[in-house]
């Protein structure tokens, strides 16, 4: 899966470069070749649909070969909440500190973080500590409250990643219970 991912993004960094490189245009400032900023921004923002595209059609057919399902927001996230029978209070605002169990695996299966109750993971909403789409979901939860989630790259790790377990421009499988809300 990592080697896949290289040469993945290895791919879409050279379709990028053929891309900005045929975009020289005729103009040149003392011999040399002027790029059109416009120009390199359109093959920017196409670059990125690009990759936004294959990203959302990976994450499509890993929701279809497990049979999840699971709803979409506007941002990308997939989610399907599970809801606790008990009453355990309100969900976290921005600044509340929540305790919670994660499991966090690669599209691949390929696990990478847990927390449990005996360990839970605790952090502050809205600090940018952990990735954006598992708080989205976060704020919408209760206390006793799970969710399955299939977290898109840019609303995780983005294009460099966690530097240690996951890798740049990867979307993530995560399954989450919140505990408390302090």
């Amino acid at each position: 899966m990592y080697k896949d991912c290289f040469l993945k993004i290895i791919g879409i960094i050279c379709l990028w470069l053929a891309m900005v490189l045929c975009s020289c245009n005729s103009n040149t400032e003392k011999g040399r070749n002027v790029l059109d900023e416009s120009g390199i921004r359109e093959h920017m923002t196409n670059a990125r649909k690009i990759i936004v595209r294959n990203e959302s059609r990976d994450i499509d057919d890993f929701i279809h070969r497990h049979n999840l399902n699971l709803e979409k927001s506007g941002t990308g996230l997939r989610f399907r909440y599970i809801r606790s029978k008990k009453k355990g209070g309100a969900p976290p605002e921005n600044g509340s500190i929540v305790s919670l169990t994660r499991k966090l695996y690669l599209l691949d299966g390929t696990f990478c973080y847990s927390a449990d109750e005996n360990k839970p993971l605790e952090f502050r909403m809205g600090e940018d500590t952990e990735p954006a789409g598992m708080e989205e979901a976060l704020y919408l939860m209760n206390p006793g409250d799970s969710a399955v989630l299939v977290i898109p790259s840019h609303l995780a790790y983005g294009m460099p990643g966690d530097g240690n377990k996951i890798p740049g421009a990867m979307p993530l499988y995560c399954l989450i219970k919140l505990l408390k809300v302090k």
